[in-house]
This record gives C-alpha cells, sequence and structure tokens, in this order.
C-alpha cells in the first residue's frame, strides 16, 4: 500500500506576494493534479516547485483562484499531495498547453519538511556527476 502526504500551505505574506520570496527549482516530471477536490485525476507537467508555489503545464483549462492539487510521487511507495491556487496562466508556446502558476494554501511544519527533503534530493541529483 503507497503511503500519501497531504501538504497545506499557509497564505504567502504580503512582503512574498510582492517578489519570488522562494528559491525556484526547476524539475522535469509528469505530475497529477485534481481539480477543486474532484477524485478525477489530471496529468500534468511539473516545471518548477519552490517552498511557495509550483509552475506547471497541462492541457487542463484552470481559471485564475481556482483551487487545485498536484500529487507528486516521492517513491513507488509515496506521494505528496499539495494543495493550492492558480494565480496565473499564460498560453505555452509549445502546443495547446497552458501554464500555470500555484501557490499553495496551507503547509504544516512537518510537510514543509517533506517538501525541501523533495527538493533537497532533486537538487543533489542535478549536481552529481555522470558515472
Amino acid at each position: 500500500m503507497a503511503l500519501k502526504y497531504s501538504v497545506w500551505f499557509a497564505p504567502k505574506s504580503a512582503a512574498r506576494r510582492r517578489g519570488r520570496g522562494c528559491d525556484r527549482l526547476a524539475v522535469a516530471e509528469m505530475i497529477e493534479l485534481r481539480k477543486n477536490d474532484s477524485q478525477e485525476r489530471h496529468q500534468a507537467f511539473l516545471r518548477d516547485v519552490s517552498l511557495g508555489g509550483a509552475r506547471i503545464v497541462t492541457e487542463l483549462e484552470l481559471t485564475a483562484g481556482e483551487r487545485i492539487s498536484l500529487i507528486v510521487q516521492l517513491s513507488e511507495m509515496a506521494s505528496l499531495e499539495f494543495y493550492g491556487r492558480v494565480v496565473h496562466t499564460r498560453q505555452w508556446s509549445k502546443g495547446p498547453q497552458r501554464e500555470y502558476g500555484i501557490e499553495y494554501i496551507q503547509l504544516h511544519p512537518a510537510d514543509m519538511t517533506l517538501l525541501e527533503l523533495f527538493m533537497s534530493k532533486r537538487r543533489r541529483t542535478e549536481t552529481q556527476p555522470a558515472s
């Protein structure tokens, strides 16, 4: 049975809203997303992630302010679910997909640690020399 972690993110401070405020990590992996508490899952491409939000690309039509959840596989046995809202949309130049900026809604301290570990592991993988 796979473990599932749910991540609820706290709203950003006013200062953080004016600027990015969080280091972003470029990633390139397929994830799943759910709209408005629906159980139906859709595919999306995770382009970058930070402790404050994420950027995704999908053919699914979303609107600014819409609440969604992003499901990222941590391993074969565990996934992490981020709850957030769409803060911006943009037509992606490489096809019918759209790019969306997602701001996380809430985050518990233990879940923040899981996200930091996820990002740290991805950074280590990027910096390791090829064998």
